[in-house]
Parts: structure tokens; C-alpha cells; sequence
């Protein structure tokens, strides 16, 4: 049974950290040239795994820099100076944003009308990080893209960084850390001394007190020092949009608020400008081993599109699954409702005279009549008070994904009325859009729609409206009118998600077309002064 009670993770690294067997196999058969060698460089920083983190989970982009920021200690030291400049200006960033809401929707989040240099961050300059970065690379654009890029490239899947750090201050903190270890060990033992071993609470103290004298042995045992370096999470100023001194156009932005938040506005959307700085740091690394700017751009368009279609894909295939799972409880309820005249005694429910249109109405009729009833208000037994011809409360909890004394209540008819939209978006877009299982065949999800109404916001008008009874205003049998628009709405704003990503992914793609050049292998090996991040995945990931 389906759970409305959980949630998709939003995880939209935009290094398109998804397969890309099938995108190797098409390359391999590429003549050789820059473009091929670019594009096997390309997906190989896509499918990275460090051999520094052999068994965790950071992969691609997020493996390839820990790597980098392990092994390359002129770059470790750089990315790290950065940063921290990129950390002074947080406290300015953070009083401006909260100081200017009462209540920002996303909180501390860069929203997508957020602009450097302009209303409550107008501290900021328009290009900020790219001021800084160039300034930390010396003037080198290559290396300053790459210290944008990595932690720039996702807001949370950034990988794991630490390093040996043998400065005196690392040192101390060292010492610090292994002072207060043995200070709560000491009144962790002083603890269990007066606690009677007849007392259950004992056995969690000698628990603590044996982690506690592991992490102490571990840290004494370590020969060298370690420090820990934490990329700027999704809070941070460093993801306000322009921060690059570029960013979606204004009739984009438009779009996709009057799509995604038509009533709230831009203030409760994410900016995700991390599309930007991943899709600038790609589109330089092509650049780099020689494909042409405009390739590189195309390039990254196309993988926008692509990176954007599988995650559609994956998410529509499990919502059509719990699509199939509502409809197998609907048909069997279905067949227990008989057409007697409306009125009539000898209907089980007076409340429905006839068998319901689609099972949208059918589910949110039951919540609205077990809410109204107060039939499931918390014990399990008053489930058999419902009548045999509707479902029972435990039934409505499982789909509700609620526990079996939660009570049902208002909030859960609205919830469950957006969930039921999403399925049915899904169940739509499978229909009307190019891509997915097509004529027997898994294809790439796109956003091409080749049928369905022209466009996915408008009301049908004139003599279609009279017939939209048994159309479902051009979504078919099992919808009514109002289903139909509800999931037409979230299709639309699927259909922007497309535009807006791709957007970004150009907009970055086109930062980098400006500002990065190709880099000679020769001249990348003998220039060490600039500190230029290396091409080192032949060294430790095999070349194609």
C-alpha cells in the first residue's frame, strides 16, 4: 500500500551523478578527436569513485575532488583559503536575510529572487565568488572555475574532506579534543562508581565509558594530525544567485515562479544556483582537453536534458506503481456499490447512490466521510464500525502512512487530494510525453509532449468544455474536470523544471565558454607555480 507520509529525497546534484554506461558505450564508438577524448574525460569525472574512499558513497564530482583535495596539496590549500574567505561573509548574509523577512519561507536558503547586488544582498557584488576565486587562483581562470566547482557543483552531496594537517594549530586542537575525551571519561567513571550495579542505568554508562576510551586510544594511536574542511552547506551565501555575476534570464525566472509558486512568489523557491557552478565547472573541463567552446555548451545543454529526464523517469515509474496499487483497492471497492435509486432504504450507504467516477473521488470521499464521522479518530476498534462497503480505518491508514492509533484528520484530506494529483501527473506523463516505456520500448524521459491539450494551464473552452464530462478535459476516461487540472498543474511545472534546469546549464556552460581555454599537456605538467588542478584521472581511475 502506498505511503503519502513519505517523502522523494531532492537530491539534484547537478554533476549528473546517475549511470552513464550507455553514454560511454555511444562515445567509444566516436573516431578519435578532442571531442571523443573530451567526452571520456566528461563522464569520467561523472562516475568517479576515489580510491582514497574505497567503500563510501561519494562518487563522481563529489569523489573526484576529495580526491584532488587529499592528493594535491596546493590545491587543498587554495580551495581552503576560498573557502574561508567565502565564510566571512556568512554573518552580513545572514542578518541582511533575516532582517528583511519576518519569516523567509526557505529560511537562511538562497531563493531564486535572490540576485547579488540587489535588494537584501545588495552587500554583495554581482560576481562576488568569481572576484574571489580568480584572486585565490592568481589569475588562473581554469583553477578558478575548479575551486567554484568543488563545492559549488551540489549544495549537499559535496564529499568528505580530511586531510593531514600538521600546523601548530591543528596541533592544538588535536590536544583540545583529546583533553575533553578524558575529562568526560573521567566523569563518566566517577558516574558509574556511584551508581549501584543493580541500577539498569549502569549498563549505558559502561557503554559510553568503552566508546569513550576507543576514541581516546584511536586518537592517541594516530602518528600524524588531521583536520576536517566542510564545503558551505545549502544555507550559505555562496549559493545566492549572480554570485558569478550571471544567472537565468528575468522572463525565465518569471516562468517558473508564476508555474511553481503562482500565490507565495519567488521568496518560496530554491535558487539551486549550484546548477550553475557545476554546469560552468564541466563545460571548463571540456574546454580544457580541447572540445570547442560552442561543442561544450551543446554539450552541457543536452546533458541537462538528459540528467533531468532520468530523474523523472525514476520518479514516475515508482508513482505509477502506487498509481496501480490505489486502483486495485478502488476496483475492489468499486464492485460492492449498487445502483439502487438515491434515496432508497435498502442502499448500505446512503451516502453514495452510485459507483464513484474515478478513484480520486472514491478516496477522497472516504477521507472526507471518516474525518466527518469521527470513525477513526485513534482506537483500532471503532474500525468496525465502518460498513462493509467502504473501507476500513486501517485500510485508510496504510495509505495514509499513518500508525495504527494516529487519528485521521482535516490536513490529511488535502494531502491526500496533492498525492492523488501527482499520481495522476504521472499516469499522464507516460501518456502525452515522448520518452519512458514508448511503443514497447524504455526510452530517455524528455520534455517533449506530443499529445494532450496545447497548453497545460489553460481550461478547455467552448463546445470541448460540454464534452469534458466524458474526456476528463483531455485527459480520458477515469478523470473528472477538476482531477484532470489538478494533475495538468503539476505536469506544468515538470515542464519548466526542464526549462529552468537547461537554463542554468547554459547559463553556466556560457560562463565557462568565456573565460576557460584549453590546456596543453605538456604545459599543465611543467607549470607548477599556478597550482593548476591536474588532469589526474589516468593516474588513478584508468583512461578510456
Amino acid at each position: 500500500m502506498i505511503n503519502i507520509g513519505g517523502k522523494f529525497v531532492d537530491n539534484e546534484a547537478s554533476g549528473e551523478t546517475h549511470s552513464t554506461k550507455g553514454l560511454q558505450s555511444w562515445v567509444e564508438h566516436l573516431p578519435d578527436s578532442p571531442l571523443k577524448r573530451g567526452l571520456n574525460d566528461y563522464l569520467d569525472l561523472l562516475s568517479y569513485e576515489s580510491p582514497l574512499t574505497a567503500g563510501k558513497h561519494n562518487h563522481g564530482l563529489s569523489g573526484y575532488f576529495e580526491n584532488e583535495f587529499q592528493s594535491n596539496a596546493c590545491f587543498r590549500e587554495l580551495a581552503i583559503s576560498f573557502y574561508r574567505e567565502v565564510s566571512m561573509r556568512e554573518p552580513k548574509y545572514a542578518k541582511s536575510r533575516l532582517s528583511s523577512q519576518s519569516k523567509p519561507p526557505l529560511g537562511l536558503r538562497a531563493d531564486i529572487g535572490l540576485s547579488a547586488g540587489l535588494g537584501e544582498v545588495d552587500h554583495l557584488k554581482s560576481g562576488w565568488a568569481w572576484e574571489r576565486a580568480l584572486k585565490t587562483a592568481k589569475g588562473d581562470k581554469n583553477l578558478a572555475v575548479a575551486l567554484i566547482g568543488m563545492c559549488g557543483h551540489d549544495d549537499t552531496a559535496q564529499g568528505s574532506f580530511r586531510y593531514e594537517d600538521n600546523s601548530d594549530s591543528a596541533k592544538r586542537h588535536k590536544a583540545k579534543k583529546l583533553a575533553d575525551l578524558k575529562t568526560k571519561l573521567k566523569k563518566e567513571l566517577t558516574l558509574l562508581e556511584n551508581t549501584p550495579s543493580t541500577d539498569l542505568s549502569s549498563w549505558g554508562i559502561s557503554q559510553r565509558i568503552g566508546a569513550l576510551r576507543g576514541d581516546i586510544s584511536n586518537l592517541e594511536a594516530e602518528e600524524k594530525t588531521y583536520s576536517e574542511f566542510a564545503c558551505p552547506g545549502r544555507t550559505s551565501v555562496f549559493f545566492v544567485p549572480n554570485s558569478l555575476g550571471v544567472d537565468i534570464s528575468e522572463s525565465l525566472r518569471e516562468k517558473v515562479v508564476s508555474v511553481q509558486a503562482p500565490k507565495m512568489g519567488p521568496s518560496a523557491i530554491p535558487a539551486k544556483y549550484y546548477h550553475v557552478y557545476g554546469s560552468a565547472f564541466l563545460t571548463c573541463r571540456l574546454i580544457q582537453k580541447g572540445v570547442s567552446p560552442d561543442q561544450a555548451v551543446s554539450i552541457q545543454a543536452n546533458a541537462a536534458r538528459f540528467y533531468r529526464g532520468l530523474r523523472l523517469c525514476q520518479k514516475t515509474s515508482i508513482l505509477l506503481k502506487e498509481r496501480d496499487q490505489l486502483l486495485e483497492v478502488y476496483r475492489k471497492y468499486r464492485k460492492r456499490f449498487k445502483m439502487y435509486p438515491r434515496g432508497t432504504n435498502k442502499v448500505e450507504s446512503i451516502r453514495l447512490s452510485r459507483r464513484p467516477e474515478n478513484f480520486s473521488t472514491f478516496f477522497v470521499d472516504e477521507l472526507e466521510r471518516v474525518v466527518n464521522s469521527n470513525a477513526c479518530a485513534g482506537n483500532r476498534e471503532q474500525s468496525t464500525n465502518i460498513k462493509a462497503a467502504e473501507l476500513t480505518c486501517d485500510e485508510i491508514r496504510k495509505t495514509l502512512g499513518k500508525a495504527a492509533d494516529q487519528p485521521i484528520l482535516n490536513e490529511d484530506i488535502d494531502i491526500f487530494n496533492k498525492r492523488i494529483s501527482t499520481l495522476n501527473a504521472a499516469y499522464l506523463y507516460h501518456k502525452w510525453y515522448l520518452g519512458g516505456r514508448t511503443f514497447g520500448m524504455e526510452l530517455p524521459c524528455t520534455d517533449a509532449r506530443i499529445f494532450g491539450p496545447k497548453t497545460l494551464l489553460q481550461s478547455p473552452r467552448g463546445r470541448k468544455v460540454r464534452t469534458s464530462k466524458v474526456t476528463g478535459s483531455y485527459c480520458g476516461s477515469g478523470f473528472d474536470k477538476k482531477s484532470c487540472m489538478d494533475a495538468r498543474k503539476i505536469l506544468a511545472t515538470w515542464d519548466i523544471d526542464f526549462q529552468w534546469t537547461i537554463g542554468q546549464h547554459i547559463t553556466g556552460a556560457e560562463f565557462a565558454k568565456k573565460h576557460c581555454s584549453k590546456v596543453e599537456e605538456k604545459t599543465a605538467q611543467a607549470n607548477t607555480d599556478s597550482c593548476r588542478i591536474r588532469g589526474g584521472l589516468g593516474k588513478s581511475n584508468g583512461n578510456r
